[in-house]
């Protein structure tokens, strides 16, 4: 009986092989070594990745555009290319098949133009279309150390050869691709891979996207909080006015001068008649005595 297929052998086994010196030792942590972080390249960096590798840039071109992997491209051959642009069919196919299932790739017209000024006029079927120029890892630093391309950011980020997939994904984000159809075009399985692996964040229009929210409030007009922010004190006392001998003025508000017939305000009783009868209750006799005997 082999009993070192166990890490810890079992209770029934410590009389015959002795007490298990390991039992109370907790199992070790292995660090796994995290995922190679992948960035994606810009469109200027990719038409200086392009230039830069010469014949080997239709590959690049290729790769960026359609986001076929490294392997798929070097066994790709020309029985699988459609490259009929007047029909809008220019199309990779059958050897995409990493997933075992049957996939055709859509391809940029002026892509496809490119293919078919390397294709040769007498291919045979079995050909392959990089059959030459594939680069290696090292030819691919050389390219980017050629077009002035970090292969490791200040992120810690790689700019691989894989990372055309990542470009290829994230330039379809930036032009506002669902991500159903870009999980389609990507040809993955699962929609949180082309989500989170195969999209790089930091080239998402962010900023963009928060002007595209709805005003939520009126700013035609200053609202409360900038009204109280541009009064730093209370307001001046109104300045005082001079009122002319025999003359009525009157004061409303913002000190606008109006004449006594603009207002239907009173600015003085008016002088009684002598031969009028009194209206008050201080002109009864009566009354007038009795108010002058509480005064006294």
């Amino acid at each position: 009986m082999n009993i070192f297929r166990q890490s810890v052998p079992s209770d029934w086994l410590e009389p015959v092989i002795g007490q298990n010196p390991l039992r109370h030792m907790m199992r070790m942590q292995v660090a796994v070594e995290p995922q190679r972080q992948r960035r994606a390249f810009s469109v200027e960096e990719l038409r200086r990745l392009i230039a830069a590798g010469g014949q080997r840039g239709i590959i690049y071109l290729v790769a960026a555009s359609t986001g076929i992997r490294r392997g798929e491209l070097r066994s790709l051959e020309w029985r699988d290319v459609v490259l009929d642009v007047a029909h809008l069919s220019s199309s990779f196919g059958r050897r995409l098949r990493k997933n075992h299932k049957q996939a055709r790739q859509p391809l940029p017209d002026y892509v496809a133009r490119e293919l078919k000024k390397v294709r040769p006029i007498d291919f045979g079927t079995n050909e392959r279309v990089f059959k030459r120029g594939m680069p290696d890892m090292d030819t691919f630093r050389r390219d980017l150390a050629s077009a002035g391309i970090q292969y490791i950011d200040n992120e810690g980020r790689f700019a691989d050869f894989h990372a055309l997939r990542t470009t290829f994904s994230t330039l379809l984000a930036l032009v506002g691709v669902a991500e159903r159809v870009r999980m389609e075009l990507n040809r993955h399985s699962d929609l949180r891979l082309t989500a989170h692996t195969y999209t790089d964040a930091s080239m998402l229009p962010l900023s963009g996207a928060i002007g595209m929210l709805p005003v939520l409030m009126d700013v035609s007009s200053d609202s409360q909080i900038d009204s109280q922010r541009i009064v730093p004190e209370s307001p001046k006392l109104s300045p005082t006015v001079s009122v002319k001998p025999g003359k009525v003025t009157l004061l409303p508000a913002e000190n606008e001068v109006v004449s006594p017939s603009e207002s239907a305000s009173v600015p003085q009783s008016p002088k009684p008649v002598e031969s009028a009868p009194c209206r008050n209750r201080t002109c009864n006799p009566v009354i007038k005595s009795h108010l002058l005997c509480q005064l006294s």
